[in-house]
């Protein structure tokens, strides 16, 4: 086991569950779908002492016409000379309890049960600009306050708020 294989094994079975690794609005590659308002789980796979694996990441949500009507006004930031979006809201998954402990892959047979708990958190995510209006207007995301979510840019937030005001 080795991270290639945890990668395609996280490849493989969120494809079965109809999210795919890709990018969306140059933001780093991540489990999605390629749909206005679409949860995100950016996976980070882990090599920890004796050949143990832990799958590291956020879940998160992106709202595509937003961050293109915001991408066109202030550019594409760059990391490391790359074009790099930094994600507004995520919520890393060692917060999530019932999470955490599939995190650990002692070998791939682990990997379906991790991808099976996480796409379940990501069905319960906005899909919708309405479902996003709602999170943002009461400013909780699974039974989590918006404050205890981190967000790379306090004032892209704040565009995304004042853009769900401007949108019927």
């Amino acid at each position: 086991m080795d991270k290639k294989s945890i990668d395609d094994a996280l490849d493989l079975n969120f494809k079965r569950l109809h999210w795919q690794r890709i990018r969306l609005c140059s933001m780093p590659p991540a489990f999605a779908r390629d749909i206005d308002v679409s949860p995100y789980f950016l996976a980070r796979p882990l090599r920890r002492s004796g050949g143990a694996y832990v799958i590291s990441g956020h879940i998160g949500v992106v709202c595509q016409p937003f961050e293109r009507t915001y991408l066109t006004k202030h550019g594409v930031p760059r990391a490391s000379g790359k074009p790099w979006n930094p994600i507004w809201l995520a919520f890393h998954i060692a917060n999530l309890p019932e999470v955490s402990g599939l995190a650990w892959i002692g070998s791939e047979a682990g990997i379906p049960a991790f991808c099976e708990n996480i796409a379940s958190h990501l069905e319960r995510m906005p899909h919708s600009v309405p479902a996003l209006k709602e999170v943002i207007r009461k400013q909780m995301l699974f039974e989590k306050p918006l404050q205890d979510w981190v967000f790379a840019r306090p004032e892209k937030l704040q565009a995304l708020q004042q853009y769900l005001v401007e949108t019927s």
